[in-house]
């Protein structure tokens, strides 16, 4: 992890905010701006969390399983992967802050919502990290590209599915001024499936 931070730094001024970073305020920003529609805003969440169907192999974790050191230095491997993904989640914490609280400002909602949907963001990167724990753990490091594609289509509708499907219901039940919790199922099952993936493949490194 300070590795990590250490090439962070090397790569931008301001550990966890780069061009990323930018580009998806902005566009938050002018999406809502023109979109003026309450819905909005969880439509900047459900478009930042597609955008890391695209970046899943491009993450810290993904990177560190095709290098060495993550295999030879001392310690549990479950330990490991946890810190090996501990820079991603931090960068999504400050990429979602950063997202939302423009996005909220621009459109006059409530800041507690964008801390709330910052929180969901936050939980499905994680999900995604466990994810790829998950892939490399069925397919190994050389997978059959047509297989994985099929399973991965699988398994990512099954992971992220409960969560969504519950969201929605709750977000009909609950009245207009506590809509913010609307998310809290998601963001609780997130959580709940990346905790079961580390506990069942956090033994990963070590069956390398």
């Amino acid at each position: 992890f300070y590795r990590d931070l250490l090439e962070r730094r090397r790569t931008s001024r301001i550990p966890f905010i780069n061009g990323y970073t930018i580009f998806a305020t902005i566009g938050a920003g002018v999406f809502v701006y023109f979109m003026k529609e309450s819905f909005a805003l969880y439509t900047v969440l459900g478009f930042l969390i597609y955008m890391q169907v695209f970046m899943i192999n491009l993450s810290q974790l993904a990177q560190e399983l095709k290098r060495p050191y993550i295999y030879l230095l001392p310690g549990k491997s479950l330990a490991k992967l946890f810190y090996a993904t501990l820079g991603n989640i931090v960068k999504a914490g400050v990429d979602g802050l950063c997202v939302f609280v423009v996005a909220s400002l621009i459109s006059k909602t409530s800041i507690v919502l964008a801390l709330f949907l910052a929180i969901a963001y936050v939980a499905a990167v994680s999900l995604f990290s466990s994810y790829t724990i998950l892939l490399r753990r069925i397919f190994g490091a050389q997978p059959n590209k047509i297989v994985e594609v099929l399973v991965s289509i699988i398994l990512f509708i099954i992971l992220f599915s409960p969560g969504i499907v519950l969201s929605i219901v709750v977000a009909g039940l609950l009245p207009a001024s506590i809509e913010f919790l609307a998310t809290l199922p998601f963001t609780l099952s997130c959580l709940a499936v990346t905790v079961l993936i580390y506990l069942v493949c956090g033994n990963l490194i070590d069956k390398a």
